[in-house]
């Protein structure tokens, strides 16, 4: 699989999700007054530098450490099937960008996403959308979903050995409870452009989600 690449800031950053889903997981941060932010999954570091830009303190996490790009953001290299290396409550935002897909048991993700942001702190989740209608019609014809079918360039990473690629997919209802479970209060939802320059959900590729952890005071 060929790699296409960001310009940004004079540097260049491996893409790995669709340029209008990145702006629209930062624009679900942009509420978040600066403070401790965690980048997860953070691959080449993209998303990490922009958040960084708007002044947040930011912490980045990966199992392929090595594609990072910024040199004055600490990133640490973990395996994101397993417990994150962070205290509880440690951040105020969380970002995960196009990587719960790629993880053996989501709901155990999204319960460390949960731990390490703080009571009353954003978290954003993105992920392939399954439900869109090119997705529909694909699973009709071949029983696979858009993005994840049997083959290796999509069950496995073609850049790193160790993780594994698009074998967890996620319908929006399921994430919602999943989120949830979890503690945290889904409270956005949006939508990629299609190749019409539209955003719904029957056609786009990606689907964003913003939430709230619960404070301890919260209602049930």
């Amino acid at each position: 699989m060929a790699k296409t690449y960001i310009e940004y800031g004079g540097e260049r950053y491996h893409e790995r999700a669709h340029p209008d889903a990145y702006e629209l997981a930062l624009a679900a941060m942009e509420n978040l007054a600066a403070g401790d932010v965690l980048d997860v999954g953070a691959g080449a570091g993209y998303t990490s530098a922009r958040l960084a830009e708007r002044g947040h303190r930011v912490s980045a996490v990966d199992i392929h450490t090595e594609q990072f790009v910024p040199r004055e953001i600490p990133c640490v290299k973990a395996d994101l099937n397993g417990r994150l290396p962070f205290d509880d409550a440690s951040f105020d935002g969380v970002l995960a960008l196009e990587i719960i897909e790629h993880l053996e048991a989501p709901r155990a993700f999204l319960r460390e996403l949960a731990r390490v942001v703080r009571p009353g702190g954003t978290v954003v989740v993105s992920t392939p959308n399954i439900t869109s209608l090119r997705s529909k019609l694909r699973f009709l014809w071949n029983s696979e979903f858009t993005l994840f079918f049997n083959a290796e360039r999509r069950t496995r990473d073609p850049f790193c050995a160790e993780a594994s690629g698009h074998i967890s997919p996620i319908l929006p209802w399921l994430l919602e409870i999943f989120m949830r479970d979890a503690g945290l209060q889904p409270h956005a939802w949006s939508w990629s452009k299609s190749r019409l320059g539209v955003r719904t959900r029957h056609l786009a590729k990606t689907v964003i989600v913003s939430a709230v952890r619960a404070t301890a005071d919260a209602s049930p």
